[in-house]
């Protein structure tokens, strides 16, 4: 077996052979720990930086042609003073090339332009920019003001619904172009979840602020109809707001100029 890691070709020992379970497709994959020698500081330095940035590594065939891509990871490092040798023990991981066809929320078909799924241990995280039509955003907009949490379905990926919730979206208008940063978070991030709770502390900090606005202006109201300046049907007709008005008014906290200027890969 011979293994390509940037500029650098190693012929490593295979320690360990191993399969386990993709957290993302649930495919079985392959997972080796090998040992292998690099030979002077000049290229040490270089196998050091590469590891650091996370390289690809991949197998080359007899040909040296390249075959599959695996994930490295260093487990150990060991040098003598005196000898020009480098020993390492790394572990390898098979990756997948994960192509996302659409992305399901509930019943609302999406197809991502931007993707990204990673796992913080068995927490699922997706970020994912969609293009959306007027109509498409007051579905997702519904959704996103509806049950916290929904199922979700990863097209192309994983057909399994996963229970999960939006965290903070933001999202951009133009040319009657809306561009939508869906931001979800597995279920069983809030399960037992010791520390603030969800959308804390903005949450708390809002309700005493609304309850204190409320407050007030129901007292201009009836400052208002106690001078004449209102009637009573007037002052009642102030207190019913259309839902589709308010839902765009609160999406407007999210807004921001152009949503492709942002980075998407962080």
């Amino acid at each position: 077996m011979k293994i390509k890691l940037g500029d650098y070709i190693i012929s490593p020992i295979i320690e360990e052979d191993e399969m386990f379970f993709s957290k993302h497709t649930s495919a079985p994959l392959r997972r080796l720990r090998i040992t292998f020698c690099v030979n002077g500081k000049d290229a040490n330095d270089d196998l050091q930086s590469l590891l650091a940035d996370k390289a690809e590594a991949v197998t080359l065939d007899d040909n040296d042609q390249p075959g599959e891509s695996w994930k490295i990871r260093q487990l150990s490092y060991n040098y003598q003073t005196g000898r020009s040798d480098y020993d390492y023990s790394c572990e390898l991981e098979r990756t997948e090339n994960l192509q996302i066809e659409k992305l399901i929320l509930s019943d609302f078909e999406v197809e991502p332009y931007f993707y990204k799924e990673d796992f913080s241990d068995d927490v699922l995280i997706i970020r994912a920019r969609v293009k959306l039509s007027p109509e498409e955003f007051k579905r997702l907009k519904d959704l996103l003001y509806g049950e916290i949490y929904f199922p979700v379905v990863r097209k192309g990926i994983n057909e399994k619904p996963r229970e999960m919730r939006f965290g903070k979206n933001i999202w951009s208008e133009s040319d009657e172009e809306i561009k939508f940063e869906i931001y979800l978070i597995d279920r069983s991030h809030d399960i037992g979840n010791k520390g603030l709770g969800l959308f804390e502390p903005e949450m708390t900090n809002i309700q005493v602020t609304l309850t204190k606005t409320t407050e007030s202006f129901l007292k201009l109201l009836t400052l208002l109809e106690s001078k004449g300046l209102i009637t009573s049907g007037e002052r009642e007709s102030m207190k019913d707001v259309d839902k589709e008005q308010y839902l765009s008014r609160l999406t407007r906290f999210y807004e921001v100029n152009d949503l492709d200027e942002l980075p998407f890969d962080n």
